[in-house]
């Protein structure tokens, strides 16, 4: 197997570890965004309590499947409001080309 041919396969590896991935992401990128610049300006002030109010209080606002964002922020080990800040890929990472992962 050539060099050419083993780019080939990792890039192809981590296509599929990629769109594994998005397989648990139940929220569009717009919407992580949001979430994620939400629990940004409401932690400082109301703080977290070791659960996901803020996050659940946010996508029943938002009128999104609750499950579908727990399971989400869950899925990244975001099992309280300040998981989710810590844990969650920024979109902008979790969201990329998986044919530019280099």
């Amino acid at each position: 197997m050539d060099k050419a041919d083993k780019k080939r396969l990792k890039t192809a590896f981590k296509a599929q570890e990629h769109a594994e991935t998005l397989a648990h992401v139940g929220l569009t990128r717009p919407e992580l965004e949001a979430l994620l610049d939400h629990l940004d300006l409401a932690l400082p002030d109301e703080g977290c309590d070791h659960t996901l109010r803020i996050t659940v209080a946010w996508a029943r606002e938002q009128g999104l499947d609750e499950d579908a964002v727990r399971s989400t922020v869950e899925h990244f080990g975001g099992y309280c409001d300040c998981e989710v800040v810590a844990n969650v890929p920024e979109p902008a990472e979790l969201f990329r080309d998986p044919y530019k992962l280099g």
